[in-house]
């Protein structure tokens, strides 16, 4: 099976579980699933698909994430708001033009016999650029000295949201991560002082830490794109550390282990795609990218999808290294908790993403 036609299943298994409205629910923690955060990771990606209606569909999310909390957004609409959905849903609406198509409406892609044919939005590009003002104001407060970005500025809404008493400390939930200050090197505002701090923070092997997530594939990859994205001739080598250590994590037979998938996560193994696309000049490089590009086709379900095996942790709020943390429970929804998601949303997407870059690779 052609590469086109793996990402072309994949897109339309994702546009079969948009809702009509333009969101998507993936995971499962205390609060309910999240439909926001969700939404504008998708949504981001779809964007950056040469796909007419993933394109339409990333307009739809966004018109629908226009018009929640404010100013900025969260997990879901029942959590607080915090840095790393807003920097989500500011890459969503860059990726769309924010202001929509400019012609009077958009069309939110739905089978014709699920949606009952095409959807007319209106637009409204005065709100979309209000949403997008609110939500760097927002983002600029959760920017800490050093160029990391937390993703909660104060504890004060989140400890009264989950019922902390004052004497718990949130030193973990109100530091800088380095997962969601990776990912914010893709605002372009922020990825000068967000390379700061990356590059002050990885780790001896040559990967960046996840906090919120088990994979560190998922934090190391968004890093060393930022880097690049910067082009400092600096950067050179810690992007080849970073590579050199992603090729460790491939197996001959091309999928990436992970916590809880020993023999073979798609959710890592499409990060490591990502990561050494960086680097696909080098023939051994190239070499492992077709071996996990094999084994993430051979992965794909009938219905296009990935097996959900983005495993998302919630360390304790007073947590700052959660890899000294060592009583998690899978299916916890609370703190100590890993959740999957449940509905291969959030890793058929992040699978999208990387054969989009082996795409790249092979043209």
């Amino acid at each position: 099976m052609s590469i086109n036609r793996t990402i072309e299943r994949a897109i339309r298994f994702l546009l079969l579980f948009q809702h009509d409205d333009g969101w998507w629910a993936d995971f499962q923690l205390a609060p309910g699933p999240s439909n926001i955060w969700v939404t504008a990771y998708i949504g981001w990606v779809l964007a950056g698909q040469d796909h007419p209606q993933a394109r339409d569909a990333a307009a739809l999310a966004w018109h629908w994430l226009s018009a929640q909390q404010s100013p900025g957004w969260g997990y879901n609409p029942l959590t607080p708001q915090d840095a790393d959905s807003t920097l989500w849903a500011l890459q969503l609406a860059a990726a769309v033009g924010a202001r929509g198509r400019g012609d009077g409406g958009t069309r939110g892609w739905g089978d014709s016999s699920e949606a009952g044919g095409e959807k007319v939005i209106p637009l409204n590009p005065t709100w979309y650029q209000t949403r997008v003002e609110q939500g760097y104001r927002f983002l600029q407060q959760h920017r800490q000295p050093g160029g990391g970005v937390a993703t909660y500025a104060q504890d004060q809404e989140i400890r009264a949201f989950i019922g902390a008493s004052p004497s718990v400390s949130f030193q973990g939930w109100c530091q800088p991560h380095v997962c969601v200050t990776a990912a914010a090197t893709g605002i372009d505002e922020l990825t000068a002082d967000a390379c700061e701090f990356l590059r002050a923070n990885q780790s001896a092997d040559g990967c960046w830490h996840s906090y919120w997530w088990c994979e560190d594939e998922y934090a190391t990859s968004l890093a060393v794109l930022g880097l690049q994205k910067q082009d400092h001739p600096e950067d050179r080598e810690r992007i080849d550390r970073a590579v050199q250590w992603g090729l460790t994590r491939i197996t001959d037979q091309g999928w990436v282990p992970s916590t809880l998938y020993r023999y073979g996560s798609p959710f890592a193994t499409a990060w490591v795609i990502s990561l050494l696309s960086t680097r696909k000049q080098l023939q051994v490089v190239r070499d492992a990218m077709e071996r996990a590009w094999q084994w993430l086709k051979g992965q794909q379900k009938p219905n296009g999808s990935w097996l959900g095996s983005a495993c998302l942790r919630v360390p304790p709020p007073d947590w700052r290294n959660p890899e000294t943390y060592n009583r998690w429970k899978l299916g916890r929804k609370i703190e100590g908790g890993i959740s999957l998601d449940q509905n291969s949303l959030f890793t058929t997407a992040t699978a999208i993403a990387a054969l989009s870059h082996w795409k790249t690779q092979i043209s």
